[in-house]
């Protein structure tokens, strides 16, 4: 898997991240990319939408992406 995959999987499993958050935290340049990466990989990860301000203070909607669980834990709740 590849490094920003790696980061970004990290990061999921400490909590919900946006597309702002891990641009400016994680350096992910394209989180979406990222995103599908994972789930092709076979991890859960859902998305929602929702509203933040932009840098002028306006109100933006950006993703929301939480990892809901890993190929492991499917696994294991398959069995």
């Amino acid at each position: 898997m590849k490094d920003q995959c790696n980061r970004l999987l990290d990061a999921l499993q400490n909590g919900p991240l946006t597309t702002g958050e891990i641009r400016t935290r994680l350096g992910i340049g394209m989180p979406a990319t990222r995103v599908f990466e994972l789930k092709r990989a076979g991890y859960r990860i859902e998305s929602e939408m929702v509203k933040v301000p932009n840098r002028f203070g306006q109100s933006s909607r950006v993703a929301r992406y939480t990892l809901i669980d890993t190929p492991a834990e499917q696994e294991r709740k398959a069995a």
